[in-house]
């Protein structure tokens, strides 16, 4: 393995301990900073309503404060881009979190002016990592058909290019295609056409993932939108090979899709709640991007993320996600936490939400998904 990927772990690993602090909450948030979105996608309700009343500069300020200690934060819409105060969002960010190391966002390719002007703030904040996805459907037809737009697909290549020309230090930006019953059997034409628009792509530039129903994010509920199991056998030409940990967890996921699809659950114990939580425009807190169960809304406890999480409603949803009683999800906005958190399992040695006795014969009783001890020593 290289010093340069040595160091991406050893930095990733020094992050993760960072923390996991006293305060006892997430060291991943994902927040959901506007529903507004400039496509139309046809597996997607956010454009349709955006959420009224967004949480303003000033919310979001005493939020981030909230939690100081966060070292990962994936920031999201809608389109991130559609507000006109995001540079200021991510002032505001990197000021109340200290210890991030990892912010990463997807984007629809219709910015690229703002992204790459984003991506300089994050690292001159002094960022770790960024990591920026480009969304992929298909080819260029079918691609501007799933998102409603015309030319998407030509705003994405454009956008990919302005990233990989730019070359920043700490920024690495992929194309991320989810799999849908109605993209399924393009991958290979998708990953083709990507190529010849944007000369250099590997197999390293590509992310996928499978599609997931939710009635508080996507508003999709009761659509079909995962992909039937024959995907994974063209997935299998397409999987990344480096050592990296970005490589690393792709491979880990992708491997258990099978295992996903076959049975609706996740295929290791769930972090949510513990490892991550959900944040959306409004303030609503949700165990994760699926569940669809608030915890509590910031506006109404003061913007105290740690309060909402204290109370009785998120340890009884995080004794449902224990128990495998959630909705179910491979979806990696939840699933890298959750290998992390089976992976580092034996430093766990330290205090976890109480548990129903007896868990589900097919969960291990380590089910609990803090990635390390509260107590650990900061890296």
């Amino acid at each position: 393995m290289s010093a340069s990927r040595l160091r991406r772990w050893f930095a990733l690993a020094g992050a993760l301990r960072r923390g996991t602090a006293s305060d006892g909450l997430p060291y991943k948030l994902t927040l959901i900073l506007t529903s507004r979105c400039p496509t139309r996608c046809s597996f997607c309700s956010i454009w349709k309503e955006p959420l009224p009343d967004e949480m303003t500069l000033e919310e979001w300020d005493r939020t981030f404060a909230s939690a100081p200690n966060t070292v990962w934060a994936n920031l999201s819409g809608g389109e991130l881009f559609q507000r006109p105060d995001l540079p200021d969002l991510v002032d505001s960010l990197t000021a109340r979190m200290p210890r991030l190391h990892l912010v990463d966002f997807p984007t629809t390719g219709y910015f690229p002016e703002r992204t790459l002007a984003t991506c300089e703030r994050l690292i001159r904040a002094g960022v770790g990592r960024v990591l920026v996805t480009v969304s992929l459907e298909g080819p260029p037809a079918l691609h501007d058909e799933m998102r409603g737009r015309e030319g998407a697909h030509g705003r994405a290549m454009a956008c990919m290019r302005a990233l990989r020309e730019a070359a920043l230090p700490r920024v690495r930006a992929f194309f991320g295609i989810t799999l849908y019953p109605a993209n399924a059997g393009a991958l290979d034409d998708t990953v083709a056409a990507a190529r010849d628009a944007v000369p250099g792509l590997d197999r390293g530039d590509f992310h996928f993932n499978v599609g997931m129903e939710s009635a508080h994010y996507y508003r999709n509920a009761g659509a079909d939108a995962r992909p039937p199991a024959a995907v994974l056998a063209s997935l299998e030409s397409h999987g990344r090979k480096g050592l990296d940990p970005v490589s690393f967890l792709e491979r880990a996921y992708q491997k258990r899709i099978g295992r996903f699809l076959a049975t609706g659950r996740s295929p290791v114990p769930c972090a949510a709640v513990r490892a991550s939580v959900f944040v959306d425009p409004r303030g609503t807190v949700y165990p994760c991007s699926i569940y669809s169960r608030p915890l509590g809304g910031l506006r109404e406890q003061g913007y105290d993320l740690g309060r909402i999480l204290a109370a009785a409603e998120a340890r009884s949803a995080r004794r449902s996600v224990i128990a495998d009683a959630c909705p179910g999800c491979w979806t990696p906005c939840e699933a890298y936490q959750s290998l992390f958190a089976r992976w580092m399992r034996p430093l766990q040695r330290a205090e976890r939400l109480e548990a129903p006795p007896g868990p589900p014969p097919h969960l291990p009783a380590e089910s609990d998904g803090r990635p390390l001890p509260n107590h650990a020593v900061s890296g």
